[in-house]
């Protein structure tokens, strides 16, 4: 049974409208209007993709007047997609996004100073080389065990 059925879209509606998930906010640096997604607060298990989508139409994209615009989506736990690579310009700190957009313009939550203050101080989890999970934080990054050296973010 699909967990998303058990809130009604209008709920569903409000749900996201809510916890800000999509807001317009600023500009990039050729003065495009910029998305930001935060997808680490997205309730994907109670929000219907057909909700989403009407959400996103009726919400968000008539403030972005059909205009060219720029995204910024904001995961610290994110499985990497090839297709999405094509699309999208990926960077994993915040000091390479200041490139891209103007910083004063945008507000950015908590969490994604955190994460990355975090990789500040562990910089092998730049490159996947070191677990953010909380299960292995604060471990050693590496140990005479060869699989260490792959990527442990999607440890459930």
């Amino acid at each position: 049974m699909d967990s998303s059925l058990t809130l009604l879209e209008s709920d569903q509606e409000k749900l996201l409208e809510k916890l800000g998930i999509f807001k317009i906010q600023g500009r990039d640096k050729v003065g495009r209007k910029v998305l930001l997604i935060t997808g680490k607060l997205f309730p994907a298990r109670v929000v219907s993709i057909e909700v989403l989508k009407k959400y996103l139409e009726e919400k968000i994209y008539p403030k972005l007047e059909e205009k060219p615009f720029s995204v910024v989506y904001m995961q610290t736990d994110v499985q990497t997609s090839k297709e999405l690579y094509s699309k999208l310009k990926y960077v994993t700190r915040l000091e390479f996004l200041w490139d891209h957009v103007r910083r004063s313009e945008i507000e950015m939550p908590e969490f994604v100073y955190d994460h990355d203050e975090e990789l500040e101080y562990r910089p092998m989890m730049d490159y996947g080389l070191e677990s953010d999970h909380p299960g292995v934080y604060g471990g050693p990054s590496m140990d005479n065990n060869p699989l260490s050296v792959y990527s442990l973010r999607d440890i459930a």
